[in-house]
């Protein structure tokens, strides 16, 4: 009784202490209980990639469970879509085809769903998965994505704007070259090659300007690349060409375009033979070309097809109006 007491005194005495046993009894009492996680039934679905048109794409998926009360086999065209319900495995492995065509079938072994896309096209790229159900609480899940790759193919048309004007220094971007076709999924690349006067092989041109433009359709990419060239005094009577090439594909021979023959213009063209008027036959290419001079400075124009530069009259004009042409 003395020992209680004295005890009670001296806590009276020192009220921290008090406050600190009561504090540590108090946030004893509140730990929480230790959780217990929820299992879940692993599922892994690999990524399959496949050329158009060609081999089966096959997506497949190992579900670690010995036993299960339904899987659901579903497709997707993108991440956040609901998924189709393509078929039904039932417990005891057997499989009810939802899909209605014969262009996807989908096979059970023990521990395994086999997803097999057959003629695979651009419409079947997507994401294709289970969805586990074992009956018991467990559940789980995955999906593999199929993806599709394409060579280029088709041809690739070239157009050379007329603006083709020796040592001109200014870029004038809306007068650019262009090159375009189709070239491959994932995007391949146009180059451009130029074969000068009297050289056996042609050479890549690093273009003084360039830029390109890609759209997809159906799963090809077609380009459309612009680009200038700081043409000079040994590209007379050069042919220039676009070829397009796909790393993806290196054994797939590049696509040509066909050829076109240069038709320069000397930069001082203007001063050379400015005579009142402004629009002179372009000294490469006579009868369907021509040079506007503008305060000296030369502008490369061309006739439209059918018809030739008539310099009596500094127009375009039937060519048998053009003695010169044929």
């Amino acid at each position: 009784m003395l020992v209680k007491t004295t005890c009670c005194r001296y806590l009276q005495n020192h009220p921290k202490l008090l406050f600190d046993l009561l504090f540590e009894k108090i946030t004893t009492t509140l730990q929480p209980e230790s959780t217990v996680s929820v299992e879940s039934i692993d599922v892994s679905c690999t990524d399959s990639t496949v050329q158009l048109n060609t081999e089966p794409g096959v997506i497949t998926c190992t579900v670690n469970a010995t036993s299960f009360s339904m899987m659901n086999v579903t497709y997707k065209n993108k991440i956040g879509q609901t998924p189709t319900i393509v078929a039904l495995i039932h417990g005891d492995g057997n499989i009810a085809d939802l899909s209605n065509t014969d262009l996807i079938e989908v096979t059970f072994t023990p521990f395994t769903v086999t997803i097999s896309i057959f003629n695979v096209s651009c419409t079947h790229e997507g994401y294709y998965g289970v969805i586990v159900d074992s009956g018991n609480d467990l559940t789980g899940k995955s999906e593999g994505r199929l993806a599709t790759i394409d060579k280029p193919s088709g041809s690739i048309d070239i157009k050379l704007h007329p603006e083709q004007i020796i040592g001109f220094t200014t870029q004038r971007i809306y007068n650019a070259h262009t090159c375009s076709g189709q070239i491959g999924n994932p995007a391949g690349k146009i180059e451009v090659e130029i074969l000068l006067d009297g050289a056996i092989n042609f050479q890549t041109v690093d273009p003084s300007y360039s830029s390109s433009t890609n759209d997809t359709d159906n799963c090809m990419v077609r380009q459309v690349f612009k680009y200038l060239i700081a043409f000079t005094s040994g590209m007379y009577n050069a042919t220039i060409r676009c070829k397009i090439t796909n790393n993806e594909f290196p054994s797939v021979p590049p696509i040509y375009s066909t050829n076109e023959t240069l038709a320069l213009i000397p930069q001082d063209f203007c001063n050379i033979n400015y005579n009142g008027t402004n629009d002179y036959p372009n000294p490469s290419d006579p009868c369907n070309r021509y040079v506007k001079c503008e305060e000296n400075i030369p502008n490369g124009l061309a006739c439209a097809s059918g018809v030739c530069f008539n310099p009596e009259v500094g127009i375009c004009d039937h060519c048998y109006n053009v003695d010169s042409c044929p």
